[in-house]
Formats: structure tokens, sequence, C-alpha cells
């Protein structure tokens, strides 16, 4: 299935934060019969990125350029970026449940997930995990 880059697909941005924005690049409902998501390569996470403004044409030009010179590295940010995606997804429909009720240690473990490196514990940072999507 093609991604965004290749399909040259406009991104709406209406989450109201680029976190969320992010989270919505899948259309449709994950658990429906028809999600679609929209950045499954490196280069569609570029292009999104510079659709959105975190990056600008020269930056996204070098960024597809260094992909295709290192493919190992930009499909381990790509994995990295959609595994926080969905972590921030979990978190996301965590929230929303506890506005129902209590806290649950759901929404502790997806928050930790979504915030640190796969297999590192949570550290307090400066820097947003969205905008490690350099190779």
């Amino acid at each position: 299935m093609p991604g965004a880059r290749e399909e040259r697909h406009l991104f709406e941005f209406d989450g109201g934060t680029i976190s969320l924005d992010f989270v919505n690049t899948v259309s449709g409902m994950r658990a429906g019969n028809d999600p679609r998501d929209r950045v499954v390569t490196y280069p569609d996470l570029v292009y999104w990125a510079a659709q959105i403004g975190l990056i600008d044409d020269r930056q996204a030009a070098a960024l597809y350029d260094r992909a295709e010179r290192e493919p190992g590295h930009a499909a381990h940010a790509h994995a990295e970026a959609i595994r926080r995606r969905e972590a921030l997804h979990d978190v996301v429909l965590a929230v929303l449940s506890a506005a129902q009720g209590p806290v649950s240690a759901a929404l502790v473990h997806a928050a930790n997930a979504a915030a640190s490196p796969a297999g590192q514990p949570w550290r307090p940072r400066a820097e947003m995990p969205i905008a490690r999507i350099r190779p």
C-alpha cells in the first residue's frame, strides 16, 4: 500500500497539537475494518514533518538523501516513531477513559512507552520525542 509521500497526500492538521496530528496520521478507527496508516515508510514520516512545519524543504531533502544512504537507520527511526505514535494513541484513549474513572496502570505504562526509547525506563528530558525523526 503506497504511503503519503508517494500519493502526495495532504494531511489535515486538526488535532490541536503536533502530537495529536501525528496520532491522526492513521485515518479511520484503528479497531475498525479499514484503518489507513499514511506514514508507512521513513520518507512518509519526513513528508509529514515537512507538511506540519517541523522541518523545511532543505532539511527534508537532506533526510531523504540520508535515508537512501542509510536505509537501516531510516527504518529504525521510522519504527521508533510509529511505536511512539501508537503509544501516544494508547495514552489518549486511556485519558479519555480516565475521564470516566480512575487513572489506570495502563495509562502510566503507555505514557512511559511514548516518552522513552524501546526497552529503556522513562526519564524526564527537555526534547520532544517527535523531534527525533532523523535516522
